[in-house]
C-alpha cells in the first residue's frame, strides 16, 4: 500500500480480474484514468481492452476512453498523443485536489498571464511606434 497515484494511462492493456480488486481500493475510486484502446492490437484483443474500461468504470475510477481502430500493440504518438497530451492537461486544469497538480496548474496560470502581458505590450508598442490601431 503506498501513495494514491495522481492519475493512470493505460495503452492497450487489460488486466486479470483477480487484480482488479486491490486491498486500498477506498483511496482509490475517482482516481482519474485514460485507457487508450487499440483497435489492431494483436496481442489484446479488442473485447478485453473494453472489458477493462467498463470494468474499471464499475469500480469507481474515473475513466475516459480513447479507441484508435488503426492502431496495433504499440502506442503511436501521431494519432494517440493528442489524446493523451489532453487527458493530462485536463489533470493539470483540474488540480485534482492534489498539491503538485495544483503547483503545476498554478504556474501554467502564471505563465499564460505573462503571455497575456507580453501580447498586450507588443500590441501598445506597434501602436505607438506606427500610430495605428490594431
Amino acid at each position: 500500500k503506498g501513495p494514491r497515484p495522481d492519475a493512470l494511462i493505460l495503452c492497450n492493456c487489460w488486466a486479470p480480474s483477480a487484480l482488479m480488486r486491490p486491498k486500498n481500493m477506498d483511496s482509490l475510486v475517482g482516481l482519474p484514468i485514460l485507457v487508450v484502446i487499440a483497435g489492431k492490437d494483436p496481442i489484446v484483443p479488442l473485447h478485453l481492452q473494453i472489458k477493462l474500461a467498463n470494468t474499471l468504470k464499475k469500480l469507481g475510477f474515473k475513466v475516459t476512453v480513447c479507441q484508435f481502430p488503426s492502431i496495433s500493440h504499440t502506442v503511436n504518438v501521431c494519432e494517440q498523443g493528442s489524446a493523451i497530451r489532453n487527458f493530462m492537461l485536463e489533470l493539470v486544469r483540474e488540480g485534482g485536489g492534489n498539491e503538485r497538480l495544483h503547483h503545476i496548474q498554478v504556474q501554467r496560470q502564471a505563465a499564460e498571464e505573462k503571455e497575456e502581458m507580453r501580447q498586450a505590450g507588443v500590441k501598445k508598442n506597434f501602436e505607438k511606434a506606427f500610430g495605428l490601431s490594431l
